[in-house]
């Protein structure tokens, strides 16, 4: 005989809002049927998800960089800081400045994308003489 409990309902997107104080200022879906993974606003410069903890950190503390947004969320929930980067060529020069005084730790995904996510970011760090 088999039971079933509960069946699982899968959304068809979920939606990641990203808030400076209490505005959003830019929004990510993450689509679970077709063959599109992520949408993104067109035409709007992509920010990095959760960079308005990097104004309350002491020096020192490490934050993850994360290859995504969902990463990005699930350390956060564990406790640790991070900030995701809506893709794996999409980190920006202009924020290697304000993570400087942190230790950082690049989380990318197990791919060759994310191979080259931790490579790009490595690299703009170490022009900066930061490891």
């Amino acid at each position: 005989m088999v039971v079933v409990v509960a069946e699982l309902a899968v959304p068809d997107i979920v939606i990641f809002p990203f808030k400076e104080n209490d505005t959003i200022i830019y929004i990510q879906g993450r689509l679970f049927k077709g063959n599109l993974k992520y949408v993104n606003l067109r035409g709007i410069p992509k920010p990095l998800y959760n960079h308005n903890i990097l104004m309350t950190l002491s020096k020192g503390n490490i934050v993850h960089i994360c290859e995504g947004v969902p990463d990005a969320i699930s350390l956060t929930g564990v406790g640790k800081l991070a900030v995701g980067v809506l893709g794996a060529t999409s980190f920006k020069k202009e924020w290697v400045e304000s993570i400087l005084p942190y230790k950082i730790m690049i989380v990318p995904d197990g791919d060759d994308a994310g191979k080259v996510f931790a490579k790009e970011i490595s690299d703009m760090f170490r022009k900066r003489a930061k490891n």
